[in-house]
């Protein structure tokens, strides 16, 4: 059992267990605080997962940090922030879920839209900043 227990909050992915085979690549968010179920040679930590049914062996869960996933520099979105670009394309994120999404006024009111559905899920963007190869020419 581990000294470091798991927050609510915490985001996590899973490995080295057949769940995750299935959900690969999946960020999940601690519903609660890790616990201890069971005293003894009996004692087992678990916690539970947003989404997922049932609890969760902590061993098997490896804490990860959104805003360094894959090298991405996330930014926590703020909805008074008017420095963000408008009508550009952005990365878009709760932590689980993520999209290409822009950010416009409608009613008076800023908010994230694909193809012009509104989403109020957004937690974290970033800006879409590919790399420049040789020979390519920048727009």
């Amino acid at each position: 059992m581990s000294t470091d227990k798991l927050k609510k909050g915490d985001q996590v992915v899973m490995h080295t267990c057949i769940e995750a085979e299935t959900h690969a690549g999946h960020i999940w968010t601690c519903r609660g605080d890790q616990f201890t179920r069971g005293t003894g040679v009996y004692a087992q930590d678990s916690v539970f997962l947003e989404g997922f049914s049932g609890s969760f062996a902590p061993e098997f869960l490896q804490k990860v940090n959104v805003e360094d996933v894959q090298g991405i520099p996330w930014i926590k979105y703020d909805s008074t922030d008017r420095s963000i670009e408008s009508h550009v394309n952005h990365i878009v994120s709760d932590g689980n879920t993520t999209l290409i999404a822009q950010h416009a006024v409608f009613n008076g009111k800023y908010y994230w839209h694909i193809n012009e559905s509104l989403i109020s899920w957004v937690k974290y963007y970033a800006v879409i900043n590919l790399p420049v190869e040789e020979g390519d020419t920048e727009v």
